[in-house]
């Protein structure tokens, strides 16, 4: 009888820290021009994303990626960054642990905003966090580099 009423508290426990760490994620898109490659360039109006209930300790900054690339569609030459949606400063998310921060620092408000702009590339080395990997055009480049510089 003592372990069924232990393994009550602990499923009970589980399911209230469950509970507890579950948010709203509020996400907002900028308005941007798309650049899909091989299409034209078209006038994205931003818009907040739907809304969508996540488990703080169980969500990843690529998820979240993938969440917005639902609905929106960027080219192989921009990228997207996140922000924590402030009134003043603004905030950078670069990792899953600055999310979690984000998360914590909203868990009485039970609402979690973040901010998303996708812009264009400007320097010539283009790299994809999503995709990991340099571009096609740069590759060739970053590698006769390299065997000059082992010389």
């Amino acid at each position: 009888m003592e372990e069924i009423l232990q393994m009550e508290e602990i499923f009970m426990d589980k399911a209230n820290r469950t509970i507890h760490s579950e948010l709203k994620l509020v996400v907002s898109v900028g308005s941007f021009f798309s650049l899909p490659d091989g299409g034209p360039k078209t006038y994205v109006q931003g818009k907040t994303v739907p809304t969508q209930h996540v488990a703080m300790h169980n969500f990843h900054l690529l998820e979240l990626v993938n969440f917005i690339f639902e609905h929106f569609m960027w080219g192989s030459k921009q990228y997207m960054t996140l922000w924590r949606s402030l009134d003043g400063d603004s905030i950078e998310i670069k990792s899953d642990e600055e999310m979690l921060d984000w998360f914590q620092l909203n868990l009485e408000k039970r609402v979690v905003c973040i901010d998303a702009k996708i812009i264009d590339f400007d320097s010539p080395l283009q790299f994809s966090p999503t995709k990991c990997r340099c571009h096609l055009s740069v590759r060739n480049r970053a590698a006769t580099n390299e065997r000059a510089t082992m010389r």
